[in-house]
Formats: structure tokens, C-alpha cells, sequence
């Protein structure tokens, strides 16, 4: 091949462009599902549940965000997302269908299909979410075992492909414009010719190498020029094709002149592009797959808009400006930052970030409307650019959240909190506000951009749950914290899987007479070196939604001991079970638990549902009518813990219930403090007029025990009888007390 100058020639496009042959299927690729919710076990058990999944063919490629917030940042990255798992309640009760909302009405977003998941019952309204926002699916956390996991996920993802295949059209005019955008901004036939290369094989999905050719005529013989290549043909770049090297090119390149349409040869295919003032355009692809119709359609569109592409260069001036620019508040947007970050973190310097988000921002948009809050936002922005020095740099992140960025010696928390000292006046309104912030030191620490305002949005959740309205300095434990929370939930899980958790009980003694009564069911989560302490996995099966197994586990492991108790002759006896709010408020919990001791023939008055009372109830009147259900199939119902929260009257007076527990820290020092004695006479003698048993926990020393009994406490429990046991070292126990 020869070398040549090179040449700034104009491009015509042939008028028609047509499909020539058939279609090869497309490759696969992955389904992009989005998974939002505010706990990170719940991402670690779906991840675990879908991991190797493939629906219709393709694989599944999990995207987790923590708030509706971040969830919005993912839906306007250039991320496609199929399909959308929701937590309703996060940041706000309502949190997630205000980010169906704004992903319906504000991103315009209608292919995206929303699945609903929620583990507090009655907080959202599931019939009217649904018809209103457009939603596949709404689904109890507790509904969504594997298997309905991958039912609902099959038909949100075929929901999906149908809609995207309606739309298909649309996204392709979309990206021609994106296209034509870049072009416009090269001015060279090399630097045109390379984005029509990337344009193409981009439109076409077609990842091969390609090139551009351009015919020269002399003195009557053409000749063939590459204007522009890459991968294995740059290197035929601004050089004639050789007729001898090369001849099966030519002859390719020949041939589209005679068939100015798309042609699959041997290797390669070609595209006839336009001929002026005597040189052919022709573009070639080292892929000899057809397109569909549909892509030479818009094959056909790009071409045309190219050339009206050229003349709009001042369009990309203005989009490049607003890919970096958040349009309400003009600061700088997340792209904006991360960009400058990742430069930063490369420099050994004194930069912080501080990521400031606005608490409870939702009432000013909910009492004063979307207007208002957005005038805020726009007020909050300008108080904060004020505080930019040399180095400084605020950015607004998404919704109320905003990043600030600079020298130590510039910044401070106290100078960044300042900002709302003073009330912020909007139309004649004047609001209040206090933020919460989560700062990094000295970024360079951080990997890139993204880790810098991941650990200190970590360092922000840390202040918005327990120093809200402050600043929170991360700490590389949080991100152990974290790492822990994800590696117990992987363990838990696998635990309950292969069945490696066990119950142990502890019987309860009755007054005076000192007969076993029945006792209480106690998890345990057997390790090499123990076990894992109940009071740290349980909140994590609560928060990542592992505690409906672990609670019907306990239920159903509960009736296969007592069969063994009755063997034993000892049917008489009852077992306590404590059951979290989180899932005696679902719909599945009663018919669980009835069938299950249907299965295994135990009468319900032997099971007691032990309710904690610190626990919050969020939905007393569901609770009242769950418990309700309880007592009237048969099973008895406990209230634990009692005298430890706040609303320990009021739950007497409104639960149906048939029992109390009185707390152990009431009982540790009733043998040495006559305070603590009139305590429990009080609670005894109050719950006796509302005619409730009670029992007291804890006991530890014999004096204990006679001073409830001489009280007329009616069971007593702890280790002064036995520890928690497993159900082979209880029987012989039992049977060692009887006369």
C-alpha cells in the first residue's frame, strides 16, 4: 500500500438503504435488574437467590442502591435497566412509590417494569400503586421466596422485552442523535470517518473491527484509499488498498458499487455510503452477520442525519456543558464530581468531602409542594456556592443530597452547617432547615471517586441514624461493620440452608408448688468455637428478611419436640415461642403456623407467641387483629420483656393477650432492694386484676424465687432451675425433677 495526503472531502449518503439477506440473532447480553432497598442484607439475599439465574435465555447482572435517592442516580446513568425490585418503606414510608412516581412522571421511564416489595404490611396501597404507577408486581417480602422471585422477575423481564421491542425504534432515533452530536464535532475526514465507524458498528451491535474507504479515480483506474480504520485495518489508514495484498478487499469494495446496499461477503460486509464528484464512500465491518430491518432502517436515518449533523456544532458545545451540570440548582452534578475526584484522589493533598443531605427535606415538599422544594434545593445550592474558595466545590448529588469538596485549611463542618443558621426565605416563607453530613478526610486515601462518596456516604447514614444534624467523620470500621453484616447474612443464610441451626429450651417453674409448667424456645446458630449470639444475628435476619425462615423454622422444629415431649409423657407441657413484629404483621405467618401444627398434631393451647414489648409496633390495629387470630384458633399470647418500653400500659390495655413476662432487670435485684420489690407486687397485682398470668425471667438465686412466689408470681424461669438446654438433654431433665 502507498501513502497519501490526507484529504478533507465532503460525505454524501446514498438515498436508500436496504436489507439484503436475513438476520443473525443478536448476542446475548445481560438483564440489568436494579435492586433498592435501605438494608444491605436484603441485596445480600437477593443476590444470593438469583446468583447463576438465567431468564429467557440471558443472565442476570444485579445493580444495588441503598435509597430512592441513589436509585434515581442509577436510572439516569446510562445503565438499561430491565426490571426494578423496590423496597416501598427507606428514607420515608412512602420512599419508594415517590420513586415510582418520579420514574413514571419526571424520567418519563415507562419500560422499566417495578416490582413492589415491602415487609411491613398495610403501609402501602397496594391496588391503587399498582393501577396508578404502572407496577408488575407488589409483593410481600415474605411472598418472595426463590421460587416467586423468579416467577415475578420471568414476567416483569418478558413484560419488558415486549416493550422494548415496541420501543425499540424510538431508542434508536435516540442514539442516531446522540451520534450525530459527536460528529459534529469533528471537522477532519480521519476524525469524521472514525466516529462513523464507532456509530455504526455501535447502531448494529457489531464489536468487530471496521473501516471507511474512499475510491480515487486516475486517468481512468480506480484505486481504493482507507480514510479511516481501527483495530487490525489502522494500520491501512491514509494508504491505498495493494491490488495484490489486498485483492479480496477490493474486490468487496468493488462489489458495493454495483450493489449499493448492505452485502455479507466471505469475512467482511460493506456498506455502500454515498458517491460524490466521482469518489465512493463505502464502509466495512470484519462481520458478515445481517442486520434486521429495523437497524437498516436506522442505518438509513443516520446516514441521512451525518450530514445535517456537520452544520450544528454549536449543539454539542451546549450538550457537552449539560452533561456536567445539574440543570435545577447549575452546580455541578455527580458526574461533575466523581470526574474531578478521580483526579484528585491521584494527589497526595489535604482534600475532605462532606456529602450533605437535608433532614427530612420530604416535608417541605410534602406541605409546601414540589415547587417550593425545588426552590429550596435552588436556595440551599447558592448558599453553598458562596462558600466557595480556591479549592472548593459544591456539587448536588441527587434530591437533597449535595457534595462538597475541598482544602481542610477551607473547610470545615462548622463552616458548611453555617449555611442554615439563618432561616431561608422562599416566596415570603421562611424555612428551617438542619442537614446531616458524612465526611472523608484526605480523599487520597480513597481508590477512586466513587469510593470517596461511598465511605462518606457511609459516614452520612451512620449521622442520619444516630447523630442526626451532625457531622460523622468516616472510619474505616464502618466499612468492617458493613463487611461483617454481609458476611453474617451469607453465613445465615447458608445455615439455613443446610440446617445447621437448633433450638434450645429453658424450662418454667410454677408457684409454689415448683411443677414444670412447659418452656421457652431459644435459637441457636452452632459455630467451630461456639455460638453466634442471638442478640447479633437476629437483627440481621430481621433487616435482610432471613427472619420469616428463622421463625418458621422455630415453629416448625417447635411441634417435631413437642411429639417428642409427648412421647416422653410429657404432653401436659408448653412452649413459648418469640415472634418478631416484623413477621407476625404478614398475611402468611397464621396459615404457616396453623397448617404446620395441623401437620404435626399439636393442639394450639400448647404454643405461646411471645411478643417483645420494646419492640416498636408500627401498625398496632394489624398487630391487635393477628393476636386476635391467635387466641381464637387456641394458641396463648405473651407479651416479653414487658416494663422495658415506653408504652408498657398502654400495651396491657389494647393487646390481646393472655400473659406477661416481666423483664430480668426487674428481677436481678428484688432480693436486696425493697424499691424493686413493690415494683414487681405493682406489676404482678395489676396484671392478676386483668386477669393475666405472669411470669418473671432471670431468676438466679433462691431468694429470688420465694419473694415472687410469696407475691403470687405464677411461673418463674432462669438459671437457677437450668439453662437452655437442646431437647435431648431436656427430657432426662424433666424426668430427673418428677417425684
Amino acid at each position: 500500500m502507498s501513502k497519501v495526503g490526507m484529504e478533507d472531502d465532503q460525505l454524501f449518503f446514498a438515498e436508500e438503504i436496504v436489507s439484503h439477506g436475513e438476520s443473525d440473532s443478536e448476542p446475548v447480553t445481560p438483564w440489568n435488574i436494579l435492586v433498592v432497598d435501605d438494608e444491605l442484607d436484603v441485596h445480600q439475599v437477593t443476590r444470593l437467590s438469583l446468583k447463576g439465574l438465567a431468564i429467557l435465555g440471558r443472565p442476570l447482572n444485579i445493580v444495588n442502591a441503598s435509597s430512592a435517592a441513589e436509585a434515581e442516580i442509577q436510572l439516569t446513568s446510562s445503565t438499561e435497566f430491565s426490571v426494578i425490585l423496590l423496597d416501598v418503606v427507606m428514607e420515608t414510608e412512602d420512599a419508594g412509590l415517590q420513586l415510582v412516581r418520579k420514574i413514571r412522571d419526571e424520567l418519563g421511564n415507562y419500560e422499566l417494569r417495578i416490582i413492589l416489595r415491602t415487609g411491613q404490611p398495610g403501609q402501602a396501597p397496594e391496588t391503587e400503586a399498582i393501577s396508578n404507577y404502572d407496577i408488575n408486581d407488589y409483593r410481600l417480602k415474605t411472598e418472595l421466596t426463590r421460587v416467586h422471585l423468579v416467577t415475578s422477575l420471568t414476567a416483569a423481564i418478558r413484560s419488558y422485552q415486549q416493550i422494548k421491542t415496541i420501543n425499540q425504534t424510538s431508542k434508536h432515533l435516540a442514539f442516531i442523535v446522540d451520534s450525530s452530536n459527536k460528529l459534529m464535532k469533528e471537522t477532519s475526514l480521519y476524525s469524521f470517518g472514525i466516529n462513523v465507524l464507532d456509530s455504526v458498528t455501535t447502531l448494529l451491535d457489531i464489536e468487530h473491527d471496521a473501516f471507511l474507504s474512499k475510491s480515487i479515480e486516475t486517468d481512468g483506474e480506480r484505486s481504493w484509499l482507507c480514510v479511516a480504520g481501527n483495530g487490525m485495518y489502522s494500520k491501512y489508514v491514509n494508504c491505498h488498498f495493494d491490488a495484490n495484498s489486498d485483492s479480496e478487499i477490493i474486490f468487496e469494495l468493488e462489489a458495493s458499487l454495483t450493489w449499493p446496499k448492505w452485502i455479507s461477503h466471505k469475512q467482511r460486509s460493506s456498506l455502500y455510503i454515498s458517491k460524490n464528484e466521482g469518489a465512493s464512500f463505502v464502509f466495512s465491518v470484519a462481520d458478515n452477520r445481517m442486520p434486521t430491518e429495523l437497524q437498516l432502517q436506522s442505518l438509513q436515518i443516520l446516514m441521512a442525519t451525518i450530514a445535517v449533523g456537520l452544520e450544528n456544532q454549536s449543539l454539542v458545545d451546549s450538550l457537552s456543558q449539560l452533561a456536567w451540570k445539574d440543570t435545577l440548582t447549575q452546580l455541578p452534578n455527580r458526574a461533575k464530581i466523581l470526574h474531578i475526584l478521580d483526579s484528585v484522589v491521584m494527589v497526595p493533598d489535604q482534600h475532605d468531602l462532606y456529602i450533605l443531605d437535608i433532614d427530612d427535606f420530604d416535608t417541605v415538599n410534602d406541605g409546601l409542594g414540589q415547587e417550593m422544594g425545588n426552590l429550596t434545593l435552588i436556595e440551599v445550592g447558592r448558599r453553598l456556592k458562596a462558600l466557595e474558595g480556591d479549592s472548593l466545590v459544591c456539587a448536588r448529588l441527587a434530591g437533597d443530597t449535595f457534595a462538597i469538596l475541598g482544602n481542610h485549611k477551607e473547610l470545615s463542618d462548622k463552616k458548611i452547617q453555617s449555611i442554615f443558621e439563618k432561616p431561608l426565605s422562599i416566596n415570603k416563607t421562611e424555612i428551617r432547615l438542619t442537614a446531616s453530613m458524612g465526611m472523608v478526610k484526605h480523599v487520597y486515601d480513597s481508590k477512586n471517586g466513587e469510593d470517596a462518596v461511598r465511605r462518606a456516604t457511609l459516614a452520612l447514614h451512620r449521622a442520619k441514624s444516630t447523630n442526626r444534624g451532625q457531622c460523622v467523620d468516616f472510619d474505616p470500621q464502618m466499612e468492617d461493620e458493613v463487611n461483617e453484616r454481609l458476611q453474617m447474612v451469607g453465613g445465615l443464610y447458608e445455615a439455613i440452608q443446610t440446617n445447621r441451626l437448633c433450638l434450645h429450651y429453658q424450662p418454667k417453674v410454677s408457684h409454689p408448688d415448683g411443677n414444670i409448667m412447659g418452656m421457652e424456645a431459644l435459637m441457636r446458630w452452632p459455630i467451630d468455637n461456639g455460638f453466634v449470639p442471638p442478640f447479633k444475628f437476629i437483627p440481621v435476619a430481621e433487616s435482610s428478611g432471613l427472619i420469616f425462615e428463622l421463625e418458621y423454622f422455630l415453629i416448625r422444629q417447635v411441634c417435631i419436640d413437642l411429639q417428642r415431649l409427648e412421647e416422653a409423657s410429657f404432653g401436659h407441657l408448653t412452649v413459648a415461642v418469640n415472634v418478631s413484629i416484623m413477621v407476625l404483621e404478614s398475611d402468611d405467618f397464621f396459615t404457616y403456623l396453623k397448617s404446620t401444627l395441623e401437620q404435626y398434631h399439636i393442639a394450639p393451647s400448647k404454643i405461646y407467641i411471645e411478643l417483645t414489648e420494646s419492640m416498636t409496633i408500627r401498625n398496632q390495629a394489624l398487630i391487635i387483629d393477628r393476636l386476635s387470630q391467635l387466641r381464637e384458633l387456641g394458641v396463648k399470647c405473651s407479651l416479653d420483656d414487658f416494663g422495658t418500653g415506653y408504652n408498657s400500659l398502654t400495651y396491657l390495655n389494647v393487646l390481646p393477650i393472655d400473659q406477661i413476662k416481666i423483664d430480668k432487670s426487674f428481677v436481678d435485684n428484688i432480693h436486696i432492694s425493697e424499691r424493686t420489690r413493690y415494683l414487681n407486687e405493682a406489676i404482678i397485682n395489676l396484671a392478676h386484676h386483668l386477669k393475666l398470668e405472669v411470669i418473671a425471667e432471670g431468676i438466679e438465686y433462691l431468694e429470688q424465687y420465694q419473694i415472687l412466689s410469696d407475691l403470687n408470681c405464677d411461673q418463674t424461669q432462669g438459671y437457677l432451675f437450668s439453662r437452655p438446654i437442646p431437647i435431648e438433654e431436656l427430657i432426662p431433665w424433666i424426668t430427673a425433677q418428677e417425684p
